[in-house]
């Protein structure tokens, strides 16, 4: 037994160095490295406290601008604010622990100890508030307190997808009178699974989502609330090793493959930026869908490819006007050395000749030394002229290896390009033409992070 609790105590050492860290510096979910450890069970510890607020989206050690709005006390006292917070993540504790089932306010006061239950009112407060803004009994329960009575003002929700199901099913628990109207003939929204049973077969179907099927971003993500609630086991999605087959059924280039992946994933940064740091969302107007943003980035991304060739070719020139100059140059020094070379050896005859005075043996002597002195300064300039050719030689070839492509994605990139498309619009559920530049992202939105998930079975949808 004492084994067991060094051993537990130690996991929780971990842990809770590990949780400091997530809080402090944003790194990766501790929960993957733990899945087979049940942290919400933990009561009152750090750990489960700081996880229950984490897994709603909420900072675990302080309070958001809304709950600042809706309890402005917490303004005026430390020890208020480290109360509410204890309770705020108490509450979300409890609620994780077991989602299936209403957590009540009774329920809530039975498990608080001395002196935290001192203040029933401001208990209750913090209880109706999550539970107005949906941190807990939200998504699909089971009902423990008696149905409040309906009011008489009827609720309009545009769209029977999962925000407008799960909303009417909301309104409801508040004992508001909800009416969904749908366009289609189908409810679901996005969401939309194809089920054939297999003729002649026994419990036996097709199933095939024809919508949205994957958990974009799982901690913080409420749809993980649900998957609890149904008892759907979420796997994650790894693409890392996913091969990529030409038309020909040949593998293609893991290179060519990283180098296209890394130019999507930089049209996603680039189209995430334009819509939520620069709130650039419609032209003229009209909102911008995905679709649109990706054609223009393309576009730009084409143009500015093109602006890179112009350039590099009016670097080519100048380095081949520059190669010109110092091979006219060198010709001309050429010139000019087979002329000394001549003159030289004119001297040269006449050198000893007896017919020459002594002064003119005298100066022929002088001159002859002038003509090695000038042979050998032109013969260093033209191996000057050289060494800077090889120069100018190397530089064009380094030049050659670095040009720009002729255009910035062929069509095999292109169709590579429209593989990742594809996976983002089974992401999404939707193709990117129909869904908009400032709203498709919804983990960007929403702050969702960890990995993105896909059920196991298909129990949810």
């Amino acid at each position: 037994m004492a084994d067991e609790a060094s051993s537990s105590n130690e996991i929780r050492r971990n842990l809770r160095s590990h949780s400091t860290n997530l809080i402090r510096y944003e790194t990766d979910d501790f929960e993957t490295s733990y899945d087979n450890i049940d942290i919400m069970q933990w009561e009152d510890d750090d750990i489960a406290l700081h996880l229950a607020a984490s897994k709603s989206c909420l900072l675990p050690n302080r309070p958001t601008a809304q709950e600042m709005h809706a309890f402005p006390e917490l303004k005026m006292s430390r020890g208020s604010t480290a109360l509410y917070l204890y309770l705020r993540n108490k509450l979300l504790q409890m609620w994780h622990r077991n989602p299936r089932i209403e957590l009540t306010f009774r329920d809530f006061m039975s498990e608080l100890s001395s002196p935290y239950d001192s203040d029933p009112l401001f208990v209750r407060r913090i209880y109706e508030f999550l539970q107005r803004f949906g941190y807990i009994n939200v998504g699909i329960f089971n009902r423990i307190s008696p149905s409040p009575k309906i009011h008489p003002r009827r609720i309009i929700i545009i769209g029977a997808g999962i925000a407008g199901i799960i909303a009417a099913r909301q309104l409801k628990f508040f004992g508001l009178d909800a009416i969904i109207l749908e366009a289609r003939s189908r409810i679901g929204g996005r969401i939309s699974t194809y089920i054939k049973p297999l003729t002649g077969a026994t419990n036996t179907e097709i199933v095939a989502e024809l919508g949205a099927s994957y958990i974009y971003g799982a901690f913080g993500n409420p749809l993980m609330t649900l998957c609890k609630q149904f008892e759907v086991r979420c796997l994650p999605v790894c693409l890392d090793q996913c091969p990529v087959y030409d038309p020909s059924g040949k593998a293609i280039e893991p290179r060519r493959i990283r180098l296209v992946e890394r130019a999507f994933n930089n049209i996603i940064s680039a189209s995430t930026y334009m819509a939520n740091v620069k709130g650039i969302t419609e032209l003229n107007g009209r909102k911008l869908s995905l679709g649109e943003t990706f054609t223009v980035m393309l576009k730009q991304q084409d143009y500015q490819l093109q602006t890179r060739r112009i350039s590099y070719f009016a670097s080519y020139e100048n380095v081949l006007n520059k190669l010109k100059v110092v091979q006219d140059t060198m010709v001309l020094k050429k010139d000019e050395i087979m002329r000394l070379h001549a003159a030289y050896e004119e001297l040269k005859e006449k050198e000893g000749c007896s017919d020459l005075s002594q002064d003119e043996q005298m100066e022929n002597e002088i001159m002859l030394k002038c003509a090695v002195k000038d042979i050998d300064d032109a013969i260093q300039a033209y191996e000057s002229l050289e060494s800077k050719r090889r120069e100018i030689n190397v530089a064009l070839a380094e030049l050659s290896k670095n040009e720009p492509s002729a255009v910035y994605m062929n069509e095999m990139d292109k169709r590579i390009l429209d593989f990742h498309i594809a996976n983002l619009e089974y992401f999404i559920g939707s193709s990117i033409d129909e869904v908009s530049l400032k709203y498709w992202n919804q983990k960007a939105n929403y702050g969702l992070e960890g990995p993105n998930m896909y059920e196991e079975r298909h129990k949810l949808y």
